[in-house]
């Protein structure tokens, strides 16, 4: 009888080391399955930092291009009227003097000259003449 007692108690001290290694065993993965959640978060972390910043630059490129939209239309309507005062002064150009013409002539030479300039510097072509 006392020999069916030792084997169970061995049988239970073994049952209990066995549990006590599968135990370490699980541990050991949680830890190992934690490290790797850790990492995860931390490249989640970088990835949405990212994305932030590329959202940021987004933002900022669509602004700077609502800007430069924005004085170029301005520019292109400065362009148009002055088109236009070309237009009506070439038709009065009969009745000018020379002397007035000369002067006339000189103005249109430096609005021409800077609307080119601006045109050269915006992209946007003058109209054909």
């Amino acid at each position: 009888m006392t020999k069916n007692v030792r084997q169970i108690n061995t049988s239970l001290d073994d049952i209990a080391s066995a549990i006590g290694d599968l135990a370490t065993s699980i541990d050991e993965r949680f830890n190992q399955v934690d490290e790797r959640f850790n990492n995860l978060d931390q490249r989640f972390d970088r990835v949405e930092n990212r994305l932030y910043k590329l959202e940021n630059g987004q933002t900022e490129i669509i602004e700077r291009l609502d800007s430069a939209e924005g004085k170029a239309k301005s520019i292109e309507n400065d362009i148009k009227e002055l088109y236009a005062l070309l237009q009506k002064l070439e038709k009065k150009l009969p009745d000018v003097t020379r002397l007035e013409f000369s002067e006339i002539e000189k103005r249109l030479e430096k609005i021409l000259d800077w609307a080119k300039e601006v045109s050269k510097k915006t992209g946007i072509s003058l109209p054909q003449m």
